[in-house]
């Protein structure tokens, strides 16, 4: 099993378990802030990333940055 984040050895498992229980939806509540925001999973990687899987850290970053980059959307005008 793949934590989503490491817990210290003193950690209880009942508490660990309630954590990664949490950990899921609390992702999807902070995606859920902005509209059209991708959530991204690296499966089988840590907390680092950017080190087990640099291609989607690089290609996450670079989304980041032409959205940032792009003009503002406007909204159409109602007919």
């Amino acid at each position: 099993m793949i934590e989503p984040f490491a817990v210290p050895p003193t950690l209880s498992k009942d508490l660990v378990a309630k954590l990664e229980k949490a950990w899921p939806p609390a992702q999807q509540a902070l995606v859920g802030l902005r509209p059209q925001t991708p959530h991204l999973l690296a499966t089988g990687s840590d907390h680092y990333v950017q080190l087990h899987d640099p291609d989607l850290t690089i290609a996450a970053v670079r989304l980041v940055a032409d959205r940032a980059s792009a003009p503002p959307r406007t909204a159409s005008p109602s007919s």
